[in-house]
């Protein structure tokens, strides 16, 4: 009976008790939906302030308008010993750049890969050392459309800062921290990191940067961090298989000396939160007190600073200070 009235655009008929059920259901339902809304609203409206957003994306989206770029992870690197264990050499053997060494752990290992090639030569199988890092190999390809303010973003992360490599056919591009200062002839690109630690890679519009053509080839670092940290002897394990110059198989162990300790996770929320605000006081160049102890807060492992003159003590000579420094945790800074 209600299709053909609904069809027509009408409505049922409600009685006063359907109408005051009706009433009583609108007002319980606005009662329980108004403080999520409320709610809602307010943490929107904290995001889009720097002082109060708890949300790492949004602590980035405040900070791109500063030019602050925060810190992405750093990689571990240390020294490894490559030795001989299956006998005399009768040629040299070559370990190529790539190779991976890694922790013994099954489950969870560390993973490093050789920077350079190492080389032992017959006499030396008692060990050669070698660089490597605690990093991975990426790459990608794209084919530029011509347009200007390409963009590519690299499909994995974390990237390592300073690690990206745009090439179009044998020329080798130069990264900037912004192309605002590029000519429109500059082989120039600018690399965007997220909150995640994912990276894209932009390019310029003929005025500030040239635009790419072709194919544009992007070679880059993942990984690094507080992980690539461990106690010496921990990296033991080489992977792979490798002979001398003639053939004959190769059986090689490696370990680290000393303890690893020079891995750094990406600049927490926190620490981005404390440090912006010093960052946009600090000038190129320090000439007040509060200049250099702001320039000595923004060193990894600075919990305080303090420069005295000659206005705090009439021991220090004019025109000098003394800067001191406390790091976090106690102790003599290094």
């Amino acid at each position: 009976d209600r299709l053909p009235l609904l069809g027509k655009g009408g409505r049922p008929d409600l009685d006063r008790a359907s109408k005051a059920a009706l009433e009583r259901l609108l007002v319980e339902g606005s009662s329980a939906l108004t403080p999520k809304v409320a709610a809602l609203v307010n943490n929107i409206g904290r995001e889009h302030m720097f002082s109060t957003a708890y949300l790492r994306q949004s602590v980035y989206r405040q900070v791109k308008r500063t030019g602050y770029r925060p810190a992405t992870p750093h990689a571990a690197t240390t020294a490894i010993t490559f030795s001989v264990v299956s006998g005399a050499l009768s040629a040299a053997v070559t370990i190529p750049a790539g190779s991976t060494v890694r922790t013994e752990d099954v489950a969870t290992p560390v993973v490093y890969q050789l920077l350079t090639d190492v080389i032992i030569e017959p006499g030396e199988e008692a060990g050669i050392d070698g660089v490597v890092e605690n990093s991975e190999n990426a790459s990608l390809v794209f084919e530029s459309d011509g347009s200007a303010l390409q963009s590519s973003r690299l499909p994995i992360g974390p990237y390592l800062d300073g690690s990206c490599v745009v090439t179009t056919g044998v020329d080798e591009w130069e990264e900037r921290r912004h192309l605002l200062l590029s000519q429109g002839t500059d082989k120039h690109f600018w690399v965007d990191v997220d909150a995640a630690g994912r990276a894209t890679v932009r390019f310029g519009d003929n005025t500030n940067g040239v635009i790419p053509t072709g194919l544009v080839s992007i070679t880059y670092k993942t990984g690094g961090g507080a992980v690539g940290n461990v106690a010496a002897g921990a990296i033991n394990t080489i992977d792979g298989s490798f002979s001398n110059g003639i053939g004959d198989p190769v059986q090689l162990a490696v370990t680290n000396t000393e303890r690893v300790d020079n891995g750094a996770d990406a600049e927490s929320t926190p620490h981005i939160k404390l440090y912006v605000p010093y960052a946009q006081q600090t000038p190129r160049v320090s000439v007040s007190r509060t200049d250099y102890e702001t320039t000595a807060l923004g060193v990894p492992g600075v919990a305080r600073a303090m420069l005295l003159t000659r206005n705090q003590d009439p021991a220090v000579q004019r025109n000098r200070g003394l800067l001191f420094v406390v790091p976090n945790g106690g102790g003599s800074p290094s």
